[in-house]
């Protein structure tokens, strides 16, 4: 079978990993890139100075576009009406309210494949996690909390990231893939979004908060920090089911704490986590089964268990495998009309959407 085609437009560090990445797959080959800047030339394939160039090329069929945030939805609209298939960095959009109507029309009219990279969707603890929610296995999801504490060392005050204009600002440039994955693991709609923020004195807007409300009680909440040095960038994600908690480590999680009333088939479900390795396993009533009510629900569980649960992959093995998991997920829908892609744009439509709401709910001091 012969390989797809991909271009790459906007070839800084992000776009290097997408490459090196991508390079290890059978069914794809980068084959050419387009970056204004000519330092950004890899010179090991076709480079082109204007992005139009990229889109006639006819041995590309995939463009993945991961230029700044401000120009992906025109990139994507144009890209569309050139007839390449698309996969679309994150945000898709810096405005759901301005941009929805033209990206889906392109889409539909072009009638090509287009994707967003929400990659964490791919991730294998989150799939799993996601069949616990669907099956109900430990009652439902209450509460997710996202604490993202990132280093801005490598941000100067001149930098885009700052300049909501051209990033949307941290919601909508970076917590977009957060209230992603806590999207993965709703079971209802969003029915309300509220934001709070932070400026420094220069103006620069470096901590905010989004409270997220699903129609079935869940609340979600998402803080991001951008102040502080890398020596103290960490991320912890919370969930708290009725009859189980967990903290996962990392903006990718590769690690995670575990603590849960189970049974027999519940215990069997932790203890296939990877790398599972078990603190405290108590009995409830000498192992008999213990009937309690919660949060109006009533469970029953035999056991309480303490442990930890970490992949073998380190967090870039892991990165690596989700960003190639997420171009085979186009690849598929390219080659067979009958699949769907997992993360299509009404997905990254509907995160920034909720940023959007937050950021303009946002509400700082004078």
């Amino acid at each position: 079978m012969d390989k797809l085609g991909i271009g790459i437009l906007g070839y800084g560090g992000f776009a290097r990993f997408l490459h090196q990445s991508w390079s290890q797959l059978d069914e794809v080959a980068v084959v050419a890139a387009a970056d204004s800047r000519a330092e950004a030339n890899p010179g090991d394939m076709r480079f082109y100075d204007d992005w139009r160039k990229l889109a006639e090329d006819p041995d590309v069929a995939i463009v993945a576009i991961a230029s700044p945030p401000a120009t992906h939805a025109g990139l994507a609209v144009s890209l569309m009406q050139a007839g390449k298939h698309l996969l679309v960095e994150k945000p898709v959009s810096l405005s759901a309210e301005a941009d929805s109507e033209r990206l889906l029309h392109a889409r539909d009219k072009a009638g090509i494949v287009v994707a967003v990279n929400h990659m964490l969707r791919f991730h294998p603890l989150l799939e799993t996690f996601q069949s616990w929610v669907r099956d109900g296995t430990y009652g439902p999801l209450r509460h997710a909390s996202v604490e993202n504490y990132a280093q801005d060392e490598t941000l100067p005050p001149d930098h885009w990231f700052w300049d909501r204009e051209q990033s949307g600002g941290i919601l909508i440039e970076h917590a977009v893939h957060f209230i992603d994955l806590v999207d993965t693991l709703a079971a209802a709609p969003v029915v309300r979004v509220t934001g709070a923020a932070a400026d420094r004195s220069t103006g620069q807007r470096d901590r905010v908060l989004a409270s997220v409300e699903y129609e079935d009680g869940l609340v979600a909440t998402h803080y991001h920090h951008f102040s502080g040095l890398n020596s103290f960038e960490e991320t912890h994600i919370r969930l708290a089911f009725d009859k189980l908690r967990m903290r996962l480590h990392g903006w990718i999680p590769t690690y995670g704490h575990l603590h849960a009333l189970v049974d027999e088939a519940t215990y069997e479900l932790i203890q296939a986590l990877p790398n599972w390795t078990e603190r405290t396993l108590a009995p409830l009533d000498d192992g008999k089964a213990r009937h309690f009510a919660a949060t109006g629900e009533s469970y029953s569980a035999t056991h309480e268990v303490f442990g930890t649960f970490r992949m073998d992959q380190s967090k870039m093995e892991v990165y690596a495998d989700l960003v190639r998991a997420s171009m085979l997920d186009v690849v598929k829908a390219v080659r067979d009309a009958s699949h769907k892609v997992r993360v299509p744009l009404e997905i990254g439509l509907s995160t920034v959407d909720v940023a959007e709401r937050a950021t303009k709910s946002a509400v700082t001091r004078d």
